[in-house]
């Protein structure tokens, strides 16, 4: 081999026997960049797996590497977000509990200002009621009566009476038994009804009911209207409604006291408007000035009297034993001295 790598040149003797012509330095150059081409193809086939081995290699580190950071990131990023979603949530509790309190300082503060406002009307309510009282006496004066009489024992009895019909020169007028009780036997003493600014008249008992207080008046006069009495429906819706007990003793012609409904029932009206012995016999009224039932002092239908809230009788007992209601309202007259004939059939106007 000659220094390039190449075939030795030699003389005529070397090799098979062949006759190798000597190259020139030219040739010898182009054949050793041959051979080193040769050799560096030789080489780099050599290298050639490990260089592709090495190189997967480097890329699964660099994709596990990538991947790694990028779990982490994602995992740092959950982490984060969980904290923040269970942060959030914590707060709105707080805030739905600074709300509850919130609206219960409210409700707080509404009933306090409500409760307020009322005692600030209480005044004017009452003033209201007051002036519907006057309003009430002075309009339905006109069928009030004062009732006077005696007692048992010799004693004045006064009370009140409303009209409740009208026949010619004749006026029907309940009031409470109470009152008259001592001329339903013999002697008895004698009856007066009078208006303010007016004569005592002379008033016959013509029937009377113990156990209701209840008894009818009639005497001449027909300067007088009939009270309306209160349909059944406002009877059932009667309990906690305004009412005035009326009584013929007063300025105006009459009095009023303010009350309101604190029972109902088919035998009793059960109501706290003050009322003095003036007041029996005289008409308890709603707002409309219908008759609910008459004022007593003595009614007792569950057994005992009354003190400060008292028991009425309804109106419409009139019709089972003093009065006969069917098709308007008529006299029916109880024996003297005795207990009143049974009521004929029918309601009342």
């Amino acid at each position: 081999m000659s220094d390039f790598g190449g075939p030795d040149v030699g003389g005529p003797d070397q090799g098979h026997g062949e006759v190798i012509p000597e190259l020139t330095a030219r040739e010898r150059r182009r054949l050793w960049r041959q051979a080193e081409r040769e050799r560096r193809r030789a080489a780099r086939r050599a290298v050639r797996y490990p260089v592709i081995t090495r190189s997967i290699l480097i890329w699964w580190l660099i994709f596990a590497l990538v991947g790694a950071t990028g779990g982490g990131t994602a995992a740092w990023v959950w982490a984060n977000f969980n904290e923040r979603v269970d942060r959030l949530e914590q707060e709105l509790k707080a805030s739905a509990g600074d709300v509850d309190a919130a609206q219960e300082r409210l409700e707080r503060v509404r009933d306090e200002a409500i409760s307020r406002i009322e005692q600030a009307l209480e005044p004017l309510r009452d003033l209201r009621v007051a002036s519907e009282g006057v309003r009430a006496a002075g309009e339905y004066s006109s069928s009030l009566w004062v009732v006077e009489t005696l007692d048992e024992e010799g004693m004045p009895s006064v009370g009140s009476a409303f009209t409740v019909a009208v026949e010619g020169d004749e006026t029907l007028a309940l009031t409470s038994w109470s009152v008259i009780r001592a001329a339903t036997v013999q002697p008895a003493p004698d009856i007066f009804v009078s208006r303010v600014g007016s004569e005592k008249t002379r008033a016959q008992l013509w029937s009377w009911d113990p156990s209701n207080d209840m008894a009818l008046l009639v005497f001449p006069s027909s300067e007088t209207a009939p009270l309306q009495w209160a349909s059944d429906e406002e009877y059932a819706k009667a309990v906690g409604a305004t009412v005035f007990a009326l009584a013929g003793l007063g300025g105006p012609g009459a009095v009023a006291s303010p009350g309101r409904v604190l029972d109902q029932s088919a035998s009793l009206i059960q109501h706290d408007a003050p009322v003095g012995d003036h007041f029996r016999g005289g008409p308890l009224v709603n707002a409309d000035g219908h008759v609910l039932a008459l004022v007593s002092v003595d009614y007792g239908p569950l057994g005992f009297a009354s003190a400060e809230v008292h028991f009425a009788p309804p109106v419409g007992l009139a019709c089972r034993a003093v009065l006969s209601c069917g098709g308007g309202v008529q006299v029916s007259r109880g024996a003297e001295g005795g207990a009143p004939p049974a009521p004929d059939a029918g309601g009342r106007d």
